[in-house]
């Protein structure tokens, strides 16, 4: 309920009406738990997530409960993405296309692409899911500050996040 709050807060300082795109990226409670809740706020147009699971190990008490108002909202309508999935955006006219895709999902990766510059950092393999899954935001916010696509031949991360 907090995070649907302050999502609702930011979209609304934002000018928006509603959301078009809300994209679920894994199963912890922070992430889809307030998605109910957001829809009681504002209207959202689409969600997307990695596939429902029948359980969640990691939350046997509370994904009952939770995924059951994230269907609810989602009006039993998500899609999952799979690597390689593009979202629909809409496009500025007269502005250079904006593209979302989707690079992995469920341990599975877009291919590599020769074709593109290497962008080449360390990687280390006894990482933590949650570590796993901030080295992605890593390579993501990495490839938007190089404006250009790249390709990921290997990953370091901060120590923080290890």
């Amino acid at each position: 309920s907090r995070d649907a709050e302050r999502i609702h807060k930011a979209a609304t300082a934002a000018g928006l009406e509603a959301i078009d795109h809300l994209i679920i990226t894994h199963w912890h409670s922070d992430h889809y738990g307030g998605a109910l809740r957001l829809t009681k706020l504002m209207p959202v147009r689409n969600f997307y997530d990695r596939g429902i699971p029948d359980q969640l190990d990691e939350d046997p008490k509370n994904f009952p409960l939770l995924i059951q108002a994230y269907k609810e909202a989602s009006k039993g309508k998500s899609k999952t993405l799979k690597p390689g999935d593009v979202v629909p955006l809409v496009q500025k006219e007269g502005a250079p296309e904006v593209r979302l895709r989707c690079l992995c999902s469920c341990g599975d990766v877009v291919p590599d692409r020769p074709d593109l510059p290497a962008l080449v950092l360390h990687a280390r393999h006894d990482l933590s899911t949650c570590a796993r899954r901030h080295a992605h935001a890593l390579v993501r916010e990495e490839r938007f500050r190089m404006g250009r696509a790249v390709r990921i031949s290997q990953l370091h991360l901060p120590d923080s996040l290890h």
